[in-house]
């Protein structure tokens, strides 16, 4: 009897503790992190490039998880995030990183079709934070300015 009160109150405790997706639904938008220093990681998105994901829903649906937009630099113009479908099948689908924080990570696949990266595939890394942000890493290519790849991190927040 104890241990079967002693497992209700620790389901109790884990679900009151839980983050529900929908809290991170909306809009979200930041400046890219860095400068154009040759250690620094970001590469291709010049510095104060704007980042907006517009009608973000991580939450498994048939809609689009979400568009972005660039301000700043014309990488994207309201271009879709697409789910990789395979992924919801995969290990791969519970990536984490180090450190505090993270309620739960995304990888999304993205096309641009105007701007300097038209037509390239773009991964978009997106980790919600329980801080009320989201870290997003864009990486299109190799991530190598010499090919025209690009890198960018963004701290987004409402």
């Amino acid at each position: 009897m104890v241990a079967r009160a002693a497992l209700v109150l620790l389901v109790s405790l884990a679900l009151w503790g839980c983050n529900d997706l929908r809290d991170y639904d909306g809009r979200w938008q930041g400046t890219v992190v860095g400068d154009s220093t040759l250690d620094f990681i970001l590469r291709g998105f010049p510095e104060g490039t704007e980042l907006e994901i517009r009608d973000f829903a991580p939450h498994p649906d048939d809609s689009p998880p979400g568009f972005l937009t660039t301000q700043g630099y014309d990488a994207f113009a309201d271009t879709p995030l697409e789910r990789i479908s395979p992924l919801e099948n995969d290990l791969l689908s519970q990536y984490d990183f180090p450190g505090q924080g993270r309620v739960r990570n995304y990888i999304f696949a993205t096309r641009p079709t105007t701007g300097p990266v038209a037509g390239r595939d773009a991964m978009v890394f997106i980790s919600l934070i329980d801080d009320d942000t989201l870290e997003t890493r864009v990486i299109v290519g190799s991530g190598d300015e010499a090919t025209g790849g690009h890198f960018g991190l963004w701290y987004l927040r409402r």
